[in-house]
């Protein structure tokens, strides 16, 4: 922990072969699926076209945006504000079901 701040930073700087995703593959969910402010207050968080990986980086959390909740402070939630997501639960129930035939 002297040398590198995080488990990141260590395999990042210790793994020979390291070969990360494409770039469009992979998003943030705040910045790329959240329709800008004031469209967040009716316009639903979208799923690029294309993309593989959610990351959810801080607040809200996935469980959180399935339900529309944005977890901030009161003087925030005025612009801190999503519609529910359900694309992310059917992502869920999907894998759910994945896992349920691989387990026969």
């Amino acid at each position: 922990m002297q040398t590198f701040s995080n488990s990141q930073t260590y395999i990042s700087r210790n793994v020979k072969n390291l070969v990360f995703w494409p770039d469009d593959w992979c998003v943030l969910f705040k910045t790329h699926c959240v329709p800008p402010w004031p469209q967040r207050f009716w316009r639903t968080p979208t799923y690029p076209p294309g993309v593989r990986v959610v990351a959810f980086p801080g607040v809200p959390n996935p469980h959180e945006a399935v339900k529309g909740k944005w977890p901030a402070k009161p003087w925030k939630k005025f612009y801190k504000f999503i519609r529910p997501t359900p694309w992310i639960q059917e992502a869920w129930d999907s894998a759910e079901r994945v896992v349920a035939l691989t387990d026969r």
